[in-house]
């Protein structure tokens, strides 16, 4: 059983973390034993940050390097400015950057179409879908994610 608990949970640091809790816009929990009444007691299989005009530093140095010191296995970070998604997946105690994913609109991929066109290197296509490491049958599209904004 998997829980996708959206920003009503916290989670507990260890001893040595500055703050003494987070709570993630977005988490993933498989393990059911660490969802207690005092919050989250370990690490989420995954968390989705989503980054605002004033946390977008922290949530990419601060809470990345925190997420990882408790073995957070995956992180993203949505950027509703930029309409990208950045993942990573923990490595060896660290963060590896996996994916970065990003809404176009139809001009800006018809301008991109052109230049590869134009320069004729070795372009990959452009990414519109992409999957949790851990989760690898779930398809998350990058238009459904930024689709309903209000901007």
């Amino acid at each position: 059983m998997i829980d996708v608990i959206a920003k009503k949970y916290n989670i507990k640091l260890p001893e040595k973390c500055e703050k003494d809790r987070f709570i993630p816009d977005v988490m993933v929990v498989c393990d059911r034993t660490i969802d207690t009444i005092r919050g989250i007691t370990g690490p989420p299989s995954l968390i989705v940050e989503v980054v605002s005009r004033g946390t977008a530093v922290y949530d990419s140095t601060i809470k990345k390097e925190v997420y990882a010191l408790i073995g957070v296995k995956e992180y993203w970070i949505a950027d509703p400015y930029m309409k990208s998604v950045v993942t990573y997946v923990l490595k060896d105690g660290a963060y590896d950057i996996t994916g970065e994913y990003y809404k176009y609109t139809p001009g800006e991929i018809k301008d991109i179409e052109e230049e590869k066109e134009f320069l004729k290197k070795g372009w990959t296509e452009i990414i519109t879908e992409f999957s949790p490491y851990y989760f690898p049958d779930l398809t998350i599209s990058i238009d459904d994610v930024f689709d309903d904004l209000i901007e």
